[in-house]
C-alpha cells in the first residue's frame, strides 16, 4: 500500500489508501484544498453532492454539522498512520436520521402557556390567604413569591 503524505506539490505516484471511496468535504473545513488533494492523491474521489458521498467530512469545531458527518481529522490521521482510521472515532455530527438542533439556545416562543383550572384555584387560594394575613397584594411580588412556592413543591 502506498500512502502519500506530502501534498504540497503533485507527487509522482498516487497512493491507494482511499481507493474506491467518495468524500464530500465541507467548504468550511480548514485547509480544504489540502484535504481534497490528500483524498485524491490517495485514490479517493471528492464529490460535490453530499448524497453521493460515503464520507461527509466537516470541521468538528463548528456548529450546525450535517447528520452523520466525520471530522476532517479522519483524513489527516488516516494519511499520517498510513491506514484507514476507524470512522466511529471521528464522528462529530448528529446521528443519521436525527433532526438538527436550532442555532438558537433559547426554545422557540409560541405565546403564553395558558393557566389550567387548577392553577387558577391555587393562585386564588394563595392571594386570599395573603389578604387575610394583611400582606401587600398589589404588584408582581406576590406572584413571584407564589411561583417560588410552586417550584419548591414540584417533584
Amino acid at each position: 500500500m502506498i500512502v502519500i503524505t506530502d501534498v504540497s506539490k503533485e507527487p509522482p505516484i498516487k497512493g491507494d489508501l482511499f481507493a474506491g471511496l467518495q468524500f464530500w468535504i465541507s467548504q468550511r473545513c480548514p485547509n480544504r484544498i489540502d484535504l481534497v488533494k490528500r483524498v485524491k492523491y490517495n485514490g479517493g474521489e471528492v464529490v460535490l453532492n453530499e448524497k453521493l458521498a460515503q464520507y461527509l467530512i466537516a470541521d468538528h469545531e463548528r456548529g450546525s454539522l450535517p447528520s452523520g458527518s466525520i471530522s476532517y481529522r479522519f483524513i489527516l490521521d488516516s494519511v499520517d498512520n498510513q491506514q484507514l482510521e476507524d470512522v466511529e472515532n471521528h464522528r462529530c455530527g448528529p446521528p443519521v436520521g436525527s433532526a438538527r438542533t436550532t442555532a438558537s439556545a433559547r426554545p422557540p416562543r409560541h405565546g403564553r402557556v395558558p393557566f389550567s383550572a387548577q392553577d387558577d384555584i391555587d393562585l386564588y387560594r394563595y392571594v386570599t390567604s395573603c389578604k387575610r394575613k394583611k400582606c401587600h397584594i398589589n404588584g408582581n411580588e406576590i406572584y413571584k413569591e407564589f411561583a417560588k412556592q410552586v417550584r419548591r413543591n414540584c417533584p
